[in-house]
């Protein structure tokens, strides 16, 4: 993720990373691993994660985890961040993307949350989806989306003239598209709305359920990479060694 002029506006803001998965499709490369312990290099996926998001200047990070949390938490104090304030929550039963962010909000009960995937790296100017999902006064949520040459490992998204969510495409098609980089920026309405969800995913069951127009879309060209099978991973590793 690159570095931006504006990283000071983005210290106080709450970073939520989703990372409860079991990470089923990468079970044959990580035994007994969660994704963000993933190796790279000489190095783990979390820290090359971290790493991106002081470099963009945010201080306070809040780990939503579930499947081999020990092993993250066990990690964190082993190699604990020395500008960043880390919290965990821990799902008590696999509760789904949205039921873990939903859990994660209610334990923070502040707003507005900058949320995040916690298998993807992409290359983005955080401030800058921020600045401009703050600005867009019609909209409660904000989805930070990336063009692709190819989008037949994802669900796609069609914008309308003023860059909200039009149509939300399922897997399957082929070709170049626009997908969400599991990145969303949730003002206050929306996270009052999360306080009272409690499972299920956080695209079908919650961005689904409200007007495509309601949800203002960032659209960005950079690297973008899902780490969430084995070939991607090896991708990622490539890439970065």
């Amino acid at each position: 993720m690159s570095n931006s002029k504006d990283n000071a506006n983005l210290s106080h803001l709450d970073v939520v990373v989703l990372a409860g998965g079991r990470g089923t499709r990468l079970a044959s490369v990580l035994t007994d691993k969660p994704k963000l312990l993933a190796p790279v290099g000489n190095r783990q996926f979390i820290e090359i994660l971290l790493d991106s998001l002081e470099c963009q200047g945010l201080r306070r990070i809040t780990f939503s985890l579930g499947y081999l949390a020990d092993q993250i938490i066990n990690h964190l104090k082993d190699r604990p961040p020395s500008s960043m304030e880390i919290d965990i929550v821990i799902e008590p039963e696999a509760l789904g993307t949205g039921g873990g962010i939903a859990l994660a909000a209610r334990h923070l009960q502040r707003s507005p949350l900058l949320v995040m995937n916690g298998d993807t790296f992409l290359e983005a100017d955080l401030a800058g989806f921020v600045c401009a999902a703050a600005a867009h006064s019609k909209s409660d949520l904000a989805i930070l989306a990336v063009q692709v040459s190819d989008v037949s490992d994802f669900g796609s998204l069609q914008l309308d003239a003023n860059s909200c969510i039009k149509t939300f495409l399922e897997k399957g098609r082929t070709g170049d598209g626009l997908v969400s980089a599991g990145v969303y920026y949730f003002k206050e309405p929306f996270v009052r709305r999360l306080l009272t969800f409690e499972k299920g995913s956080l695209e079908t069951d919650l961005f689904q359920q409200l007007p495509p127009s309601s949800i203002y879309c960032h659209a960005i060209k950079g690297s973008f990479v899902d780490i969430g099978t084995p070939e991607r991973l090896q991708s990622f590793q490539s890439l970065m060694s």
